[in-house]
Parts: structure tokens; C-alpha cells; sequence
């Protein structure tokens, strides 16, 4: 539907062009039919943003359990599971609650690692 949206204005140009040079008399169809689905608006589905909510935090889950050398692959991996859980919200288009989950995931991965480390330290 884009391409006959953008044709549309080059073939009334044309045939200006075509008139004007004596080929074609001035006729503008200004009847021109448009389907009713052009401008349908995409209804973002909720199963969808669960999906992608599942998929990421589960695929960040599976990279830091399949990598223990602490390589970029877990680092990725964890870097999913604090975002994962909000790509749905990045999806139906709601940036504040995905900044604000993330922000808290990120937090408490923060005060997690730091209280193991503490725990580790105490111990050895």
C-alpha cells in the first residue's frame, strides 16, 4: 500500500506533463479509491509482549547458567535478566514502567552481588 501511496503523486505528475505537452487532456481523478485497511493502526497484542517478557528472561537465564567461565556471554546474559522482564513493556510503547523495573531489578542485582561479596569475604 506504501508503493501506491508514493506512485500516486508521480503518475499525476506525469500526466500533468503528458497534458501539458498536448498528449492528454487535463483529467484529475479526484475520486481515487483508497482501501479501508490502509490506515489501520497495529493493536499491539498482550501475548506478544508476554512473549518477548518470557523469551528474554528466560534466554538471559540460559546464558548465565550454560556460561560459568564469566566470559561476555554471561555478562549478556545477565544484562537480560535485569531488561528481559521489561521488553514487553518496551513493546506496547510503555518506557516508564520498563525503566522503572529494570531500574529496580538492576538495584537489587546490585545489593545481591554486594551482600554475597561480603558473605564470601567474612568466609574466606
Amino acid at each position: 500500500m506504501k508503493r501506491l501511496l508514493l506512485c500516486l503523486p508521480v503518475f499525476l505528475t506525469a500526466r500533468l506533463v503528458a497534458a501539458s505537452a498536448g498528449d492528454l487532456p487535463v483529467q484529475l481523478d479526484t475520486q481515487a479509491v483508497i482501501p479501508a485497511d490502509t490506515f489501520r493502526v497495529h493493536r499491539k497484542q498482550p501475548f506478544d509482549a508476554f512473549a518477548l517478557s518470557a523469551l528474554g528472561t528466560v534466554g538471559g537465564g540460559i546464558l548465565v547458567w550454560k556460561n560459568t567461565e564469566g566470559n561476555n556471554a554471561t555478562a549478556a546474559g545477565v544484562a537480560l535478566l535485569v531488561v528481559g522482564p521489561a521488553l514487553g513493556h518496551l513493546y506496547a510503547g510503555n518506557l516508564q514502567g520498563a525503566a522503572i523495573g529494570s531500574g529496580m531489578r538492576g538495584v537489587g542485582l546490585a545489593l545481591a552481588m554486594g551482600g554475597g561479596s561480603l558473605v564470601l569475604n567474612q568466609i574466606g
